[in-house]
Formats: C-alpha cells, sequence, structure tokens
C-alpha cells in the first residue's frame, strides 16, 4: 500500500495540497480474529453448534482530498 502527499505554495499565506491514501487501490484486512459462528452456512442460527470462523476487518479503499489551506501567519 502506497500513499501520496503534495502541497505547492501559492502565496505566503495560502498553500494547495493534495493527499492520496492506498494510492494503488490494493485490498487488505487490518483486523483478523478467529470466533465462534452461530450463523454457520446452511445451518440457520444455532448457539449449540457455531463452527470456528475468521472474521476479517476490510482495510480503506482508495480516497483522494484536494483542497487549499490559508494561515493567518506569514510562512
Amino acid at each position: 500500500m502506497a500513499d501520496l502527499d503534495a502541497s505547492y505554495r501559492v502565496s505566503r499565506r495560502w498553500r494547495a495540497f493534495v493527499q492520496v491514501s492506498n494510492l494503488f487501490d490494493v485490498s487488505y484486512y487490518n483486523l483478523g480474529v478467529l470466533g465462534k459462528n452461530d450463523f454457520a452456512a446452511g445451518t440457520g442460527f444455532d448457539p449449540t453448534t457455531g463452527r470456528p470462523t475468521q472474521f476479517r476487518s476490510v482495510g480503506a479503499p482508495m480516497g483522494v482530498w484536494v483542497g487549499v489551506r490559508y494561515s493567518s501567519q506569514l510562512l
């Protein structure tokens, strides 16, 4: 996974920027837990016969932010 961050000083008080997270839109998981699944496929809800299942948390997709910043202090 790669991120990109760039900025350009337009004047002494204004700055334009662009930020890209997950530049290549890579699929990834940021958390994994092994737990009991009471809703196993084909069995319906049965809390007595839950199967061990891997639960995963999907990472964020590519995001792009573009904007300007103003500073009251001279840069």
